[in-house]
This record gives structure tokens, C-alpha cells and sequence, in this order.
């Protein structure tokens, strides 16, 4: 069972569910890379004066250099968007943000203490499942 005190710093990402938990404690930045890694996507960032804008560039597969969405039958190009309100950093921290909790190609991020829960939680149902088949 995972464990993990109110105190544990940063972000958890995992696979599909919490159980399938891969890394822990990161700060926002490194979850977020590791999501792009295990995604083969690279980030490109661009920005006017009043927005930032993240968009996704597959890096393998068959749509390698396309933009993540860009695949026919027609564009729909994933794009995230914040405003320029409190400065540049705030609004990529609120993108990368949006993108750990949306999750890309079935990975996603979590705060800490949000992930104890939710695994705490997957894992009482994966024992009451296992009681209700008679497994354990």
C-alpha cells in the first residue's frame, strides 16, 4: 500500500488510474515533462500580449512533426490558453496545471494529497472486489 504523509511535497503522476501510480513527490514542471515524455509529445510554447498558448507536436508514430490533434479528417488541434493577468510563469503554471488534470493519452497528474486519497480509495475497492469474488 502507498503511503504518503499530509506533508509530501508536489505532484503524482500515474497510468489510466491512481493504482498505477509511477512517480511521486515531483514538482509541477517535472510532472508535467514526464507526461510529455511518456506521451512522445514536445511542448511548443507561444504567447501575445495577452494570452500564452501550449499546443503539442507528436514525436513519434505516424503523425511524427504534426501538431497533436492535426490528423485528418480534419484539424482539431489541442490547444491550451491562459490569460496574461499575473504574468507569464502564472499562466504556463495554470496550462501545465489544466494538462495534468485533463491527462494526455491516458496519463495524468495529481497533487499529492489528492492522489493518496484517490489511490487510498482504488485500493479499498480493488479489496472489496476481491472479497466479493472470494479472492482473498
Amino acid at each position: 500500500m502507498f503511503k504518503a504523509s499530509k506533508s509530501t511535497p508536489g505532484w503524482a503522476v500515474f497510468e489510466d488510474e491512481p493504482l498505477n501510480g509511477r512517480e511521486f513527490g515531483l514538482s509541477l514542471r517535472e510532472a508535467f515533462h514526464s507526461i510529455m515524455s511518456h506521451c512522445a509529445y514536445a511542448p511548443l510554447w507561444d504567447q501575445d500580449e495577452s494570452r500564452v498558448r501550449l499546443r503539442f507536436r507528436y514525436l513519434d508514430g505516424p503523425f511524427v512533426g504534426k501538431l497533436v490533434g492535426d490528423t485528418h479528417p480534419g484539424p482539431d488541434t489541442v490547444t491550451y490558453e491562459e490569460p496574461l493577468t499575473f504574468g507569464v510563469f502564472v499562466a504556463r503554471d495554470q496550462v501545465m496545471k489544466r494538462v495534468l488534470d485533463a491527462g494526455m493519452r491516458g496519463w495524468y497528474g495529481a497533487r499529492m494529497g489528492e492522489f493518496t486519497v484517490d489511490r487510498m480509495r482504488a485500493e479499498k475497492d480493488a479489496r472489496d472486489e476481491a472479497h466479493r469474488h472470494g479472492v482473498v
